[in-house]
């Protein structure tokens, strides 16, 4: 037998002589509830009196305890009115509908007609039904179903394709013209101009005639002229296309090295150039004619070899410095000048000069191109000051008494270049800022490796390294004082995360104790660091031995004699007299000095009583140990 149907949706509350129920999340009306169903609560069951609305149900006082809201329920659907003039009233409306004129129906694309559809498709005169993969409409006439017509949309297919099978409408291209497909059925393998199913929508038109020949540049003379400054008249063809005050050069046909060129007046058969330029040298008679260009002011030539530089050889250099700084740091013409005020930051671009951009003095900005797939450069012109304001309070992540490094940004935020500034690195890593990356930024705050500009660029934009501000010891975190070092980005510059310098030690010295107490093995590694914002990244790798089963030898690093923070003392267990086992570790520190660092493998037991040794000294060529320690930029 079958279960009455059932609606569940959502959750209930219903407090104890309450009328209603509160339904959340679900919808009552349309026959999801009515009045004679069952409501079952926490197996409680109660009978519907009626719907107030899409989430109230009106009962007889609830006499049960109170249900919290999120409670689940169950309208069991077995309300008289569900079976009886309600449902009659429903279907008669539903038959009105269906008998309605014009109503569409749909034939599935398993049949090529509606008259052939299993079971039969009825319908009265003046109704329709469409197939919408092809566009095919029928319309039922006199008790039949008549083929209409394709009612479809031109639909661009782009050129023609043998192999693609095309409908009704589809539109492509061939050689030049445009033709849309008017078969009734879908296929491939016909190319247009095929009219039983092609028709031509555009179609290529004839090539035009010929222009008339328009007037040349490319006159001669006879006239016998010595080459030289001064005004030269030449006899030529009337009809050239010379305008006054074009630049004219007049070379020799025998010798294409002699020639003379200027600003030329033209009138009937007499072509007169004032000759500003020449090269080479003789009388000669054979002169053909080409437009010149205007020489630049420098008047460089490849003969001269650079000698118009002389007496200019410092600010040649400084403008090729300035381009290939641009090319490199991402800004030419361009310095960064700090000043700090009431512990807040200014970092602002100035022009070599010392000024701020100007249209007469612009600053130009490099920056790869804001569409991925371009491998262009885009270069902004910034003429208008340009600076970026850490306030008083936003630590961007620095420590009290610790050195840090804010490295300075450019971002090209929608064609406007905005400065941003970010600590990339902290006691957990250092983010590498990538130039073929957009970056989005956020207003300042005190995030370290997070890019933050004065106003959020919420879209990502390309992003450009300009240099960086550097505090040997920030006393407050927040309080900005003017940095010990501004620095450019350039050659020679390491960028975040770029290994700075590097030791590397090997050993095959082996140390054996009998203690718990640690004690500095062989294996030591360090330097003076360059910079107390930079990192230090290590790790060392050994075997460590053990003459008593079931004891541990340990090894760990420590710093210049001590252990340091987040490198924890590691072990190795040893599971049989002289056992020996392989041992490695790794770590990261912030030493916060430029001082010599000494980074050293330590080595003790667990009982003050076993023999250990590190590296062990078991069997041939085990006695070997290596540490590297690299200084990371930050």
């Amino acid at each position: 037998m079958a279960a009455f149907p059932s609606y569940s949706t959502g959750t209930v509350s219903v407090g104890n002589g309450d009328p209603t129920i509160v339904v959340a999340g679900a919808i009552l009306s349309g026959g999801n509830a009515m009045p004679g169903d069952d409501i079952v609560i926490l197996g409680h069951t109660v009978i519907v009196q009626d719907v107030i609305d899409i989430g109230q149900i009106e009962i007889d006082p609830w006499p049960y305890d109170d249900v919290a809201p999120g409670t689940p329920y169950k309208i069991v659907q077995r309300s008289p009115q569900r079976y009886g003039s309600q449902e009659l009233a429903n279907v008669r409306a539903l038959l009105n509908v269906l008998r309605v004129k014009g109503l569409l129906w749909y034939l599935d694309v398993a049949w090529d007609d509606p008259s052939e559809a299993q079971p039969p498709l009825t319908a009265v005169d003046g109704q329709g039904i469409l197939q919408i993969a092809t566009g095919k409409l029928w319309v039922m006439q006199g008790g039949a179903w008549t083929f209409s017509g394709v009612f479809r949309g031109i639909s661009p297919k782009g050129a023609f394709d043998n192999g693609t099978v095309y409908s009704a409408n589809d539109m492509v291209s061939s050689a030049g013209s445009s033709y849309v497909w008017i078969n009734e059925t879908p296929g491939s393998g016909h190319a247009p101009p095929n009219a039983t199913y092609w028709q031509v929508v555009g179609e290529k038109g004839d090539k035009g005639d010929k222009g008339d020949t328009g007037a040349s540049y490319a006159g001669t003379s006879t006239t016998s002229l010595a080459i030289g400054p001064g005004s030269k008249a030449f006899t030529t063809q009337a009809g050239l296309a010379y305008l006054d005050g074009a630049r004219v050069r007049a070379s020799s046909d025998a010798n294409t090295s002699n020639w003379m060129e200027g600003i030329a007046t033209y009138s009937g058969t007499i072509l007169t150039i004032a000759v500003s330029k020449t090269n080479g040298s003789g009388t000669y008679a054979d002169w053909n004619f080409n437009v010149a260009g205007e020489p630049g002011a420098g008047d460089m030539t490849s003969s001269n070899y650079a000698s118009e530089y002389i007496g200019h050889e410092a600010q040649v250099r400084a403008n090729i410095a300035a381009q290939a700084l641009g090319d490199y740091a991402g800004m030419s013409n361009g310095t960064l000048v700090a000043s700090a005020s009431a512990g807040a930051l200014t970092v602002a671009v100035k022009t070599f000069a010392g000024a701020d951009p100007s249209a007469a003095d612009p600053v130009y900005f490099y920056f790869r191109d804001s569409t991925l797939t371009s491998g262009a450069f885009t270069r902004i012109a910034v003429t208008s000051a340009r600076s970026v304001v850490i306030g008083s309070t936003k630590t961007l992540g620095a420590v009290n008494g610790t050195g840090v490094r804010v490295w300075i940004t450019a971002h090209n935020n929608a064609g406007t270049v905005q400065l941003g500034a970010i600590n990339c690195s902290d006691t957990s890593g250092v983010f590498c800022p990538q130039e073929h990356v957009k970056y989005t930024t956020a207003v300042p705050g005190n995030a370290s490796r997070a890019f933050y500009t004065t106003s959020a660029i919420a879209t990502a934009a390309p992003m450009r390294l300009l240099g960086f501000c550097e505090w040997n010891s920030l006393t407050t975190a927040g309080m900005w004082v003017a940095p010990e070092i501004v620095q450019l980005l350039g050659p020679g510059v390491c960028r975040p995360g770029q290994v700075v310098q590097t030791a590397f030690t090997k050993i095959s010295t082996v140390t054996t104790i009998t203690t718990n107490t640690p004690t500095g093995t062989d294996l030591i590694a360090g330097f003076n660091p360059t910079s107390t914002a930079n990192l230090v990244r290590g790790s060392f790798t050994g075997s460590v031995q053990s003459n008593n089963t079931n004891h541990r030898a340990f090894v760990a690093v420590f710093r210049n004699g001590a252990a340091f923070p987040n490198f924890p003392l590691s072990s190795v267990f040893a599971t049989g007299s002289f056992a020996s086992a392989p041992c490695a570790g790794s770590w990261l520190d912030k030493p916060n000095s430029t001082s010599l660092q000494n980074y050293r493998v330590f080595l003790n037991n667990d009982d003050n009583a076993s023999t250990v040794s590190f590296p062990d000294n078991v069997g041939t060529g085990q006695q070997a140990a290596s540490m590297t320690v690299d200084e990371i930029m930050g």
